[in-house]
Order: C-alpha cells, then structure tokens, then sequence
C-alpha cells in the first residue's frame, strides 16, 4: 500500500481524515507531505509480518527516525499522523530548525520521570536548555489531556502550550509566574515572543470565517471562566458583544480594516464599563474608560479643580467647507494650528459667506479635530484681522479664561490625555468633535498664574519676532558682502 492507502486505512472513518482541517491551510494534501513505507518484520513471533511507519521529519529523543502507524487486523495510530503534520507547520509555517525540535523528550517532576513523555518540545536555540513551545497531540475526535499538557508545562517551565487533535487546537500561555489562565490566538514564530503575538496588528482579512462557535464557547468555560465565579454567560456575552462591535466597526469605519478589541499584556489598560456607557460613547477601548488622564486627576493636589470647559465657552463650533477664491478671507486650515501659534503663511482665501459667529476673532482658540499627528493641536488666533476656519478646525471661544492660558493647557499632558480620550474613529479618520471638546475638564486658575503664563507667552512671541527681523539683517549683510567682494574682482 502507498501512503494514502495507508492513511486511509489509518482513518477508518472518513470524515475523520477530512476532520484535520488544522492543517487546511497546507498547499499539499496530507499524503503529499508525510512518507509511509512498509517493513517485513525478519525475527520473532511477528517474522513476515508487515507493518507500517512514517518518517518523522525530526528525530526522536530516543534516536529512532521513524514510528509505527499501522499493522493490518491490529492497532494503529493516528495522533502519530497529527504529530507529523505539526512538526511539519512548525518548520514550514512558523520557521522553526530540526535541531531546535525533540520528539518524545521525557519530563521530570522533580527527581522523577513522568510516565509519559512530551510528544513536541520546540525549543528557544539548538542548545535545547529553554522549552519555548511544548505540544500534545491526540488522535482525532479524542477530547482529554489538557491537564497534562499542563504538567509538562509547568515542570519544563515552558510558557507556550498547545493541545490539538488536529482539527481542534488550544493555545495556551502563561504570563509567567501566573499559571496558565490565558490562551494565544497563534504560536510565536521562530525569533518571535508571546508578546509579538499579542501587539500583531490584525485586520479582518486575518480573521477566519469558519469556525466551531459552540467549541469556543465551551473553551471559555472551561479554561477562562471556570471557577472564577463569574456569570459565565454574562462574561461571555460581552465577549461576543465587543467583537461583533468591533468588527462592524472596521468593515463600515477603518480604511484599513483593522480590529482593535484584543487582549492586552498589561492588564492595568484593562478596565469594567457598563454595557449602555459603551453604546453611547461608541467606543469599546480601555482608554476611554478608564484612561490616564483619570489617573493624573487622582493624584493632583486638593487646591486644583477641574471644571467642565462647556462652562467656560460662549462658542464651540467646527468650520465648513471654504468657498476658495482668488480674493477673500484668509483660509486657517489644520496645518496653519501649530502648537501655541498660528502660522499666516501660504493661506488661501476664500469667500466669506459664513455667519458672523463662525468666522475667527481676535482672542479665539483653535483646535484641530482631525488627523493623526494634528488632532487636539490648539493655538490661540491673536490677529485683528478677521479669518475663516476650513471643516477641520473648531473656534472655543471664552471670556472666563485667557485664551493663551488655554491652549497651553490643551497643549499639556493634561490636554493631550483628554484628546486621547475623546477622539473617535481609527486609523486616518480620527475624529474630535465639538460636543466632545465640550466635555474636557480645564483648570480655570487664578487670574495672576493666567497672567504669568500670557506675559510669558508675550515675551516669547516678541522675541521671535526679534529673531526673524535680526535675521533678514543678518541675510541683507551676507549679501550685500558678497556683492562688495564681487564687485572688487
């Protein structure tokens, strides 16, 4: 018999041959990949016999090269199969060597050897001293040995487990010391770490569309959820809930397509927000619920106080959409907000058909609302002349605070978290929207720190105005000596 013969008479049932779809992903059929051949056994009771073995693709510990997989009207065995094919994903989809690969390596608890062994151990380097990955493999259709799986985690010390009887598989992982309460959606690749899998940006392309959903479930049961306490079924919902929000939100929201809702290594960045606070806010990330900004009020001293800045605006608008024209009204559009400072060269006009209130006054604070690496930058508009906002811009205007105060303070730490908080949407098309604006906390200090930061400010400006005119002296001078030197030659 040939290979697939062979595999055929291995899996006696075919929808369990067809039911290895971990390895779905091969571009060779099963009887492609692995080599089956037969031997005459020439001794003992069993002389003439013939019976069947794979090649391993990795020697085993014990030196052998090969393992018996079946023998006609006797036992077979099809996890050695499922072994095989592992060991060929390891070297062929993930990078792993033949030497950083042991087979069948016996496992110490404490002084003594368990009575099994490991079926795969992948290993840091070729010096085998640092267990990486350790697999236990089952034939098809058979449900136990998470537990030991466990066990020779633990007594190799190995953070990275997988139990797979080859058309299901858990991964699970240990953020050392902790015991092994968490799972990986994939293993490390060769020079990679669990944490390289966990930061991996994911799009929907690299979700799979068909999967075991009641498998999943009683995975959560039994490896997250039990004895925790919890209401499984509640935990579970939000499970479901935040990955159906997040995938609706990439295909309809992110030009990318990226889904965002993952687990964290930190478990600090992670935090509990009820059900209707999500639906309302649009955001299902821990930032927004519990995010550092929170954190830095927590621990400012008693005589600051933060206040809503809605309190303190008598405007909050975005611009519209300029009418551009070769006269007008100066265009101020997100790149023009700079950081405390407005840059009035290369505007563009437009026609000012806007309402008087929209236009831009001397005294206002801008703020972009769009783009990454513009969002939430604020500068105070100090000019008599009259401006126009374009549509990624918002006016805050404000009698009780010092304009200039304020946009040093959107400008700060304290800012900037906000904005981080605030911002909606992913990727390119972030957004920070004026009612949102509205919702930033402000320390409406007193008038002489007002005043120190606004004299400051002042002093700073007129210096660089200082700078620019000793400057243009400074390029008049080198050319005016050049001149002179050319017209002595």
């Amino acid at each position: 018999m040939n290979t697939k013969e062979v595999i055929g008479k291995i899996f006696k049932d075919p929808k369990t041959k067809y039911e290895l779809t971990e390895f779905d992903t091969f571009r060779k059929s099963i009887d492609d990949i692995i080599e089956i051949y037969p031997k005459v056994m020439d001794s003992g009771r069993e002389a003439g016999k013939i019976k069947y073995f794979v090649k391993s693709f990795v020697p085993f510990a014990s030196g052998k090269k090969d393992a018996q997989v079946f023998v006609e009207n006797g036992k077979s065995c099809p996890e050695e199969i499922v072994r095989q094919l592992w060991v060929y994903k390891l070297m062929h989809t993930y990078g792993y060597k033949v030497d950083e690969i042991e087979l069948e390596k016996s496992v110490y608890f404490g002084s003594k050897v368990g009575t099994k062994a490991a079926d795969i151990i992948v290993y840091t380097d070729n010096t085998k001293q640092t267990p990486k990955i350790i697999i236990e493999v089952k034939k098809p259709k058979r449900k136990d040995g998470i537990e030991q799986l466990k066990s020779y985690l633990n007594a190799e010390g190995s953070p990275v487990g997988v139990w797979s009887n080859g058309s299901d598989s858990i991964i699970l992982y240990r953020p050392y010391p902790k015991d092994f309460e968490d799972t990986l959606y994939d293993l490390p690749k060769r020079g990679q770490e669990p944490k390289d899998v966990l930061e991996a940006r994911k799009t929907l392309g690299h979700l799979k569309k068909s999967f075991n959903f009641k498998k999943i479930i009683q995975d959560l049961e039994e490896l997250v959820l039990a004895d925790s306490g919890k209401d499984e079924f509640n935990e579970i919902f939000k499970l479901i809930f935040a990955k159906i929000w997040d995938e609706k939100e990439a295909d309809e929201n992110r030009e990318d397509k990226e889904v965002e809702f993952s687990k964290a290594l930190d478990p600090e960045i992670t935090h509990e927000a009820k059900y209707s606070e999500a639906i309302v806010s649009v955001r299902t990330d821990a930032e927004y619920f519990f995010p550092a900004f929170d954190t830095l009020c927590l621990n400012l001293p008693k005589t600051i106080n933060f206040t809503p800045l809605a309190k303190s605006l008598t405007f909050c608008q975005r611009g519209k959409q300029p009418l551009y024209d070769v006269e007008g009204v100066r265009v101020i559009n997100s790149r023009h907000v700079l950081t405390n400072k407005i840059n009035l060269e290369g505007n563009r006009l437009a026609v000012s058909t806007l309402a008087d209130t929209l236009k831009i006054r001397y005294g206002d604070v801008l703020i972009n609302g769009t783009g990454r690496g513009t969002i939430g930058r604020t500068a105070p508009y100090l000019e008599d002349e009259e401006a126009l906002p374009d549509n990624h811009v918002t006016i805050l205007r404000t009698s009780k605070i010092d304009p200039v105060f304020l946009s040093v303070f959107l400008n700060s730490k304290a800012g900037q978290l906000q904005v981080e908080k605030h911002q909606r949407g992913s990727s390119g098309q972030i957004e920070l929207y004026p009612f949102d604006i509205r919702k930033f906390l402000v320390w409406e200090a007193p008038q002489s720190s007002q005043s120190e930061i606004r004299n400051l400010y002042d002093k700073a400006l007129s210096l660089e105005k200082e700078s620019k005119v000793l400057l243009e002296k400074a390029k008049h001078q080198v050319e005016y000596l050049i001149e002179q030197a050319a017209g002595e030659t």
